[in-house]
């Protein structure tokens, strides 16, 4: 049977429906059709795969065709069931979706507090170190060269604990920025899964 043989007897079994409904299965399929001639099947080949008219014909009459799935085809009382569930499972998955929130805002403040107070101490080092170097010339004018060179001394280990300190807060910065793109990601990783599973 050819493409319009086929087409042909579909039209005449579908009489009994609305124009419009019957117009819209016969374009349907010829389109199918077309698509499987497109694809290099011959026009006899791609009719017969599109399957037999009468049971194109009982599923474009509603009968005996398979459910469709999706929410819009379920019946009134399945949807309000369905409702009812995702309200009730709220009252779990509302604090679970809170708690994961709050542990990740908790670990990003954590980890923001500990690169500020790494800097802040290498910032205290150095200014210690600058009012160290400044104090050094008034103990000389004064005439305590020990404690001039007390405070030059320290001046000089409080910039290099300044120094060593600035480089170890870059490389700890570095590390925990990652760590937190990585548990940020995973989380979104979980939280994409269980959205598939459902």
């Amino acid at each position: 049977m050819n493409k319009n043989e086929f087409l042909f007897e579909l039209s005449g079994r579908l009489e009994h429906l609305p124009e419009e409904e019957a117009l819209k299965t016969i374009n349907y399929y010829s389109e199918m059709i077309d698509d499987r001639i497109e694809d290099g099947e011959s026009e006899d080949a791609a009719v017969s795969a599109i399957g037999s008219i009468d049971d194109i014909v009982l599923e474009a009459s509603g009968q005996g065709a398979e459910p469709k799935s999706g929410f819009a085809k379920l019946s009134r009382g399945t949807k309000a069931i369905i409702i009812v569930l995702i309200i009730l499972s709220a009252v779990i998955w509302l604090p679970v979706a809170a708690g994961i929130l709050s542990i990740l805002v908790g670990v990003a403040a954590a980890v923001i507090s500990v690169i500020i107070s790494l800097f802040a101490i290498c910032l205290s080092f150095a200014l210690s170190a600058v009012g160290l170097v400044v104090i050094t010339p008034i103990y000389i004018y004064l005439g305590k060269p020990f404690l001039a060179a007390l405070a030059f001394s320290s001046a000089l280990i409080l910039a290099g604990l300044a120094i060593i300190l600035f480089i170890i807060s870059v490389f700890v910065t570095k590390k925990l920025w990652k760590f937190v793109r990585f548990l940020f990601r995973k989380t979104i990783e979980l939280i994409k899964r269980k959205g598939r599973a459902k």
